[in-house]
């Protein structure tokens, strides 16, 4: 999956948002640590449907390159994380 990400830096904290096929997707927001940006987006779909937290966790690997995970975690402990790689342009 590709996305395009703006990250900025805004009143001490990060925010991020993600876009696909040039449709704003995802906001995160987030701090900046040592070398690692952890972001988080809480989103809840509907009434019916589980509370879905996002997690994203980059560290910097070059002056153009970041890599880490995005865990999606639903209630009742169903969690799946993927592999991230993020490159300048």
């Amino acid at each position: 999956r590709n996305e395009t990400w703006q990250i900025n830096y805004e009143s001490n904290k990060v925010i991020a948002q993600a876009r696909a096929s040039n449709q704003l997707v995802r906001i995160y927001t987030g701090i900046y640590t040592g070398n690692t940006l952890e972001l988080i987006e809480d989103a809840q779909v509907s009434p019916s449907q589980p509370a879905t937290r996002m997690v994203v966790r980059l560290r910097l690997t070059s002056d153009t390159r970041m890599e880490g995970t995005r865990e999606i975690v639903r209630e009742g402990d169903c969690k799946i994380i993927y592999s991230m790689d993020m490159t300048k342009q």
